[in-house]
């Protein structure tokens, strides 16, 4: 906890100012090498924050291999400066890796998304079975690479000198969250651009909060009282027949509350809904509903099925939604982070806040991380494990020093320079994203068991338990042969 406190007031600094430099924190030495305090940057502030700490090292100008996808070019290609201030602080970053380690970056972009997936994990596994070292470091979507981790393809994260998972510029409690058996195949960090754009989030129209007069969100976040239940309750004072046809359509009337499926799926996270747990050797299980989960179930029933008066409202189509909130008819939306990119032309000013908690006696909110999200797997073929996690820990270390806040700039314009609310919120969010393991490994199971909560209407049921219980044993099984194969692997 006091190293998390550390990270979060440390971040905080951070994200007050867009171009904050950074210095060094609590990294263990993981070598009898002496270690360098990595700054360059000129940019500096009374309170440097942490620091990077590597060996000093110079591999001599050796070619350092990524393969990554083609979706997500802007997270590492950047050939040259253009004025662009996200992609010029990646040109940055990257220079700054290749100089701190003396290499040169040969970034291969590859279709790799969810239609792409298979020709893309063959790049991966031939290469592995060849053993031709042809990619020192992947960068693929979470739900699309995972599944193949069990096949041996990659080195267990943890088990790396140079990786520090406690630093603030990497996804806290992955060793909890991913991990299976102690072995952690795929990890996060701030190099993944992808996470910020793809995290889900609650907008929110400030002129119909005034208007309705109800409360600030911002201080029910801070004051814990932001939940399920005060999401409804404000939602249904909003709604509004605006043609006064009897009928709700979303080209014509006012919303309390509109969703897209995909991220509205992240309420199983905010909720802390855990379809999966872990036993004491780390293994993955699959959980039984307590009470906590059918309470979960019955708001979550009541709230998109309209019964709190709220007007819930859900298109599969992310611009559709956005248009709607872009257009002033809805207090709240439930969407990703990027979706700002579809605000605007919105006349109106809108706040951002982390999705809502269960109930006030939770303790945290929670972020859950899309999981579209890129993530770092290092094949078990790649030349140099040394470089290669020396490699990971700094592109993430001068992502989140540089990248990121120059993201945030370009994404909220002047919002973030402007609104301290939403600096605040944005850390909030940051420090509380998660990915969770019934996220990261939804795909390889039937039904996905991050769809097991109502996210549409046609979704709600009242024999919710015996559903659940109708797919444990599939679900078990699945763990089961995912355990067995993980064990197998050194």
């Amino acid at each position: 906890m006091k190293r998390r406190l550390i990270s979060t007031l440390l971040l905080i600094s951070l994200l007050v100012s867009v171009f904050a430099a950074s210095g060094c924190g609590d990294s263990a030495d993981k070598s009898d090498e002496t270690t360098a305090a990595v700054s360059g940057s000129d940019v500096t502030t009374a309170d440097p924050g942490p620091q990077l700490e590597l060996p000093e090292v110079n591999y001599e100008g050796k070619e350092f291999t990524i393969l990554s996808t083609v979706h997500a070019e802007y997270e590492y290609v950047a050939e040259e400066m253009t004025g662009d201030v996200v992609s010029d602080a990646v040109y940055n970053r990257n220079r700054n890796v290749e100089e701190l380690l003396g290499i040169n970056f040969n970034i291969i972009s590859e279709p790799g998304h969810w239609d792409d997936k298979d020709n893309f994990n063959h790049l991966i596994t031939s290469s592995v079975m060849a053993g031709d070292g042809a990619y020192d470091l992947i960068n693929g979507v979470t739900v699309c690479i995972l599944p193949i981790a069990s096949d041996g393809m990659f080195v267990n994260s943890l088990d790396l000198d140079y990786i520090n998972f406690d630093n603030p510029w990497w996804i806290q409690g992955m060793e909890d969250d991913l991990a299976i058996g102690g072995k952690l195949f795929g990890f996060i960090g701030d190099a993944s651009l992808s996470m910020y754009k793809d995290i889900s989030v609650i907008y929110f129209n400030k002129t119909l909060i005034d208007s309705y007069k109800l409360e600030n969100p911002y201080d029910l976040v801070r004051n814990g009282t932001w939940t399920i239940n005060k999401l409804a309750e404000m939602s249904a004072a909003a709604a509004s027949d605006l043609n006064g046809d009897g009928a709700m359509d979303t080209t014509n009337d006012q919303f309390g509350y509109i969703t897209a499926a995909v991220p509205q799926r992240t309420f199983q996270t905010a909720t802390e809904f855990k379809v999966i747990r872990f036993d004491e050797s780390g293994n993955p299980y699959v959980a039984d509903l307590g009470d906590h989960e059918v309470s979960i179930f019955e708001k979550m029933n009541a709230f998109v099925s309209n019964k709190n008066d709220n007007n819930f409202q859900y298109a599969t189509d992310q611009t559709v939604v956005s248009n709607i909130f872009n257009d002033e008819r809805a207090l709240f939306m439930c969407q990703f982070l990027y979706c700002t990119e579809y605000l605007r032309d919105m006349k109106s000013d809108f706040g951002i806040i982390p999705v809502p908690k269960y109930d006030e006696a939770q303790e945290k909110y929670h972020s859950q991380i899309g999981t579209s999200t890129s993530m770092f797997f290092i094949p078990r073929t790649t030349n140099d494990l040394d470089l290669t996690s020396m490699v990971c820990e700094a592109l993430c270390y001068y992502s989140w020093r540089d990248v990121v806040p120059a993201y945030y700039e370009i994404a909220l314009k002047e919002k973030y320079t402007r609104d301290e609310d939403v600096k605040e919120m944005l850390e909030l969010i940051r420090n509380s994203a998660q990915m969770d393991f019934t996220f990261a490994y939804s795909t390889i199971f039937s039904p996905f068991t991050n769809m097991v909560l109502p996210t549409v209407e046609t979704d709600v049921s009242t024999d919710y338990m015996s559903k659940y219980e109708s797919h444990k044993s599939a679900w078990q099984s699945v763990l089961d042969s995912l355990i067995d194969s993980y064990s197998k692997l050194s």
